[in-house]
């Protein structure tokens, strides 16, 4: 009885969402995710003994680097979750509609050869291999963004508060 309602659970949903699921959805996860936690550890680590040691050192000028990087950190983020959840949420769509493509090319290739639409497949695909090829470069590059905005603020804060 189980394992019909099992069978029933997965034919609910379109194949291209359990492939989604079981395949890249759970490499996205696992890279995107937790793989970033031991770098964030090490991160949030050496913030804090930057922060104890620089309170020793100027505890004025702790709290006005603690005050610009918080501001700027906020910023960023509230920027960044924006943009990465409906690229996201845009990756997922389109790689399950190319999925879905290459299945039903794949499903009635007889039918596409007989009525010679062949190319219209191949350019509908493309299309959407391109599409998603994009955001996948895009959702890549999102993690550098706050690195280097960090850097420039670091640069440009040395420079401000050297005058201090």
């Amino acid at each position: 009885m189980q394992i019909i309602e099992n069978i029933l659970q997965i034919n609910k949903r379109q194949i291209q969402l359990t492939i989604y699921a079981l395949g890249s959805g759970v490499t996205n996860l696992i890279l995107g995710v937790i793989a970033i936690i031991p770098s964030l550890l090490s991160d949030i680590s050496l913030l804090f003994l930057l922060f104890i040691s620089l309170t020793v050192v100027d505890p004025i000028l702790t709290i006005l680097s603690f005050v610009l990087f918080a501001f700027i950190a906020l910023f960023v983020h509230k920027f960044l979750y924006l943009r990465v959840s409906n690229l996201g949420s845009k990756y997922t769509v389109e790689t399950m509609k190319s999925n879905n493509l290459i299945e039903q090319t794949l499903t009635s290739f007889r039918e596409i050869t007989v009525r010679n639409q062949l190319n219209d497949y191949l350019v509908r695909f493309v299309t959407v291999r391109n599409g998603v090829s994009n955001m996948d470069a895009s959702l890549r590059f999102m993690p550098n963004i706050s690195k280097y905005v960090i850097e420039v603020a670091i640069i440009l804060s040395a420079i401000l508060f050297s005058a201090y």
